[in-house]
């Protein structure tokens, strides 16, 4: 009986785990302008470095002195780069379109990734 309790309770934990975690996933919400604002809010303040590489890369402007995220649709992401003195509005596309927010943050993820891979070559 005490062995059935404790199969019980983990099956309730897993279970908790489940709903919380991946059905109820903050992070996998659509990507609407509340959204758009919050991971740009998020990318400019604690990754910003990234931001510029995308603009260099991505966006061919290796000058780029800063860059910031100003949007983020399924489609592509907006950014503004200061390149040589002048300010540039850059669109980056994303190889697909993405499903929600979960789907982008594993998607800008992947670029920085080959990002500097790219760049290290």
């Amino acid at each position: 009986m005490a062995i059935r309790r404790g199969l019980l309770a983990i099956c309730g934990t897993i279970e908790r785990y489940f709903t919380t975690y991946l059905i109820h996933n903050p992070m996998a919400d659509p990507i609407t302008p509340a959204i758009s604002e919050r991971i740009c809010k998020h990318m400019n303040d604690d990754h910003a470095a990234a931001v510029l590489t995308y603009a260099q890369v991505y966006g061919k402007s290796p000058t780029a002195e800063t860059a910031a995220m100003s949007a983020i649709d399924p489609l592509g992401m907006d950014l503004t780069a200061q390149v040589d003195g002048e300010t540039v509005n850059l669109r980056i596309p994303f190889d697909r379109e993405l499903t929600d927010s979960e789907d982008a943050h594993q998607t800008l993820i992947a670029m920085i990734k080959q990002a500097r891979t790219l760049s290290s070559t």
